[in-house]
């Protein structure tokens, strides 16, 4: 159960099957050795799924220098999210949606 950011799934870099089926998001942890990329790929037409980086110190999302979270908020069926070293990540719906995903993490 990833629910909350301390019980993250740790993952490597690859492919995984996942799905947000509540109100509750999904937490994933990764340690790549340098930059890395996340994208989670859905079925919009199921339910509209975002990413953001996670501060794991106060378990919020990272807020950029815009003073917006860091993350990727789109309207189709891929959101990517991009970053260096060890790294929290929150998968959730946008309005409470629900959808099954695949997320890839790829070193770069």
């Amino acid at each position: 159960n990833n629910n909350v950011m301390r019980d993250a799934t740790f993952i490597e870099a690859g492919v995984h099957n996942g799905g947000i089926c509540d109100i509750y998001p999904d937490f994933y942890t990764f340690t790549p050795e340098g930059q890395w990329r996340v994208t989670v790929e859905f079925d919009a037409s199921q339910g509209d799924l975002d990413i953001v980086l996670w501060d794991k110190r106060n378990d919020t999302p990272v807020v950029g220098e815009d003073g917006n979270p860091v993350g990727s908020f789109g309207t189709g069926n891929i959101e990517t999210l991009t970053g260096e070293g060890r790294s929290f990540i929150q998968i959730y719906g946008y309005n409470a949606a629900s959808a099954a995903y695949t997320l890839r993490l790829e070193d770069l």
